[in-house]
């Protein structure tokens, strides 16, 4: 992952719409809603977002989310007005 973010020993951090969090082996897992009702979750092994490498995505523009975040010693639970996750 290309950013501050895998530089630091940070483990949560907030984005828009959602949450990046940092497992144990240095993986990545991005939380992020599209909408309220729909949330897309990838996960970087090595830390590196890949594409799908379809073409069958079309470009969207990304509205915010009113989300909402609660942290624990141990979990990250993120949710909107229709689902927690």
């Amino acid at each position: 992952m290309h950013n501050a973010f895998a530089e630091t020993n940070e483990r949560v951090r907030e984005i828009q719409n959602g949450v990046i969090v940092r497992d144990a082996r240095d993986g990545f897992l991005k939380v992020r809603f599209v909408a309220p009702e729909i949330v897309r979750i990838q996960y970087a092994p090595e830390g590196e977002w890949k594409g799908n490498g379809t073409d069958a995505c079309l470009p969207r523009e990304e509205r915010p989310v009113p989300v909402r975040i609660e942290r624990a010693d141990d979990s990250v639970a993120v949710s909107s007005e229709a689902l927690h996750v």
